[in-house]
């Protein structure tokens, strides 16, 4: 981007910033076609060969800053055996599987005291790149602490009034890394040292070099539930225009006139929902939502509606002739 690659010279590290979020802004469609060329390279070269992944999913999602995550679930070559009601009460087969959990997750600091660093190590050049204990630490501090719980964010009402983080933050320090019993399904409690440290991957963190968040998935029931939420998760509706209408007048003065409220109020763009630029972008370059590593195609078995042929899973299915309406059934088809 402009200012990404020729800095201006003399430029405080203030107004660097200030041209790297602008530039952002400005160039939505290189941010959402960088972001998904670099997590399919991140993903085909360093997490299937080093976690050994034999199955994966994940769908990308937008913020309401209009910046995209992803959200996935992968499945691991030849994990250890778990059957909770046999491994419950079987200390030997518990500590192995709690070593193998331990391998891949980790809510532990290694530098409790190390202080936050005054630069960003999300903002530091490939050149200032340096995969050591050293710049792990300063990931953890910056990127993998839930330092601050709010209303808009976290916090929610429980059955007794009082706010509680959805989060479960503050947790409680422990030394050892334990699967506890929570009404029949395995819950696994991650050795930590500090209440507010993330869950995360060492490898995961130092290689994405942004924001992370890991969670083994110990049953069949945990997965179904994290696939059917994220696959059918939808994108925030936007606001009313009576909720924008008293926001700003909550926000305003007693003594503003009634055009100005108008004014504001027609400069917000009231639909369905709100679509960043970036998403924008992202549907215009013709990137999928999601990916997958299995291949499946929607049968359509209706009488009274016209049948379409859907292929997904597989970027070489999708063909004229494989993608739209047939004059045979989908089911005869196959």
């Amino acid at each position: 981007m402009p200012h990404g690659e020729n800095p201006v010279d003399g430029e405080s590290e203030e107004e660097a910033c200030k041209h790297r979020c602008q530039d952002l802004i400005d160039n939505p469609l290189i941010a959402a076609w960088f972001f998904e060329k670099r997590f399919k390279v991140f993903l085909e070269k360093v997490l299937i060969p080093k976690w050994k992944l034999e199955d994966w999913w994940y769908r990308f999602e937008w913020q309401h800053c209009g910046s995209v995550h992803i959200y996935g679930i992968g499945k691991l070559k030849d994990p250890p055996v778990f059957e909770w009601e046999k491994v419950k009460n079987n200390e030997e087969e518990l500590n192995t599987i709690i070593q193998y959990l331990n391998s891949l997750v980790t809510t532990i600091n290694p530098e409790l005291n190390a202080a936050v660093p005054d630069q960003h190590p999300c903002q530091k050049s490939s050149e200032e790149l340096c995969d050591d204990i050293h710049d792990y630490v300063e990931l953890i501090n910056k990127l993998q602490r839930h330092t601050r719980c709010s209303s808009s964010y976290c916090l929610r009402v429980n059955k007794d009034g009082q706010q509680q983080c959805r989060f479960g933050y503050p947790k409680d320090n422990i030394d050892h890394t334990l699967i506890c019993d929570n009404n029949g399904h395995p819950e696994l409690l991650t050795a930590r040292n500090n209440p507010y440290i993330n869950s995360h991957n060492q490898l995961q963190l130092q290689g994405w070099h942004a924001n992370v968040d890991l969670k083994p998935i110990l049953n069949i029931h945990a997965a179904l539930q994290y696939v059917a939420k994220y696959a059918s998760k939808s994108e925030p509706c936007s606001a009313t225009f009576l909720e924008i209408l008293n926001s700003i007048l909550h926000n305003s003065n007693s003594s503003d006139s009634s055009l100005s409220a108008f004014q504001r109020l027609l400069l917000y763009t009231v639909a369905e929902r709100d679509i960043s630029a970036q998403e924008t972008c992202h549907l215009l370059l013709g990137i999928p939502l999601y990916h997958s590593s299995r291949r499946f195609v929607t049968l359509n078995l209706n009488k009274e509606s016209l049948r379409w042929l859907c292929g997904t899973g597989n970027e070489n299915f999708g063909t004229t002739s494989q993608v739209g309406q047939t004059d045979q059934s989908p089911l005869q088809r196959y």
